[in-house]
């Protein structure tokens, strides 16, 4: 909820992962008012967006993508953005479903956003 309000605009979110069985339901109006495109992967996706149905109006609901992995988030995100769009991974989740911690995952999402074309 702190990295939604760092920003001024709506973002492009990359979020899910490893599940701790931590509730969502707090998370699902923030990422209604702060996000525009949720992307979701990671065991945790459909608690996330359980989260935001259960406690948002649908038309308040940002666009929902599923992803198979960060690879394909990152993509992902780079496709639906656009000029000036900001997209960050701030998942919500660990990342011990596909990563040994945080900082392998920090890193991969580097490597994969620095492989993006310009």
């Amino acid at each position: 909820i702190a990295g939604l309000h760092s920003f001024k605009q709506k973002v492009i979110l990359i979020a899910g992962g490893y599940d701790k069985h931590i509730p969502f339901d707090v998370l699902g109006p923030e990422i209604c008012v702060h996000v525009k495109t949720l992307v979701l992967c990671g065991a945790t996706a459909d608690a996330i967006e359980k989260a935001l149905r259960e406690n948002a109006r649908e038309e308040d609901l940002p666009e929902i993508m599923r992803c198979a992995d960060l690879a394909a988030c990152v993509q992902t995100a780079y496709e639906r953005a656009g000029t000036g769009d900001i997209v960050t991974l701030s998942p919500a989740c660990a990342a011990f479903d596909c990563f040994t911690n945080f900082m392998e995952r920090g890193k991969a999402f580097k490597k994969l956003v620095m492989a993006l074309p310009e």
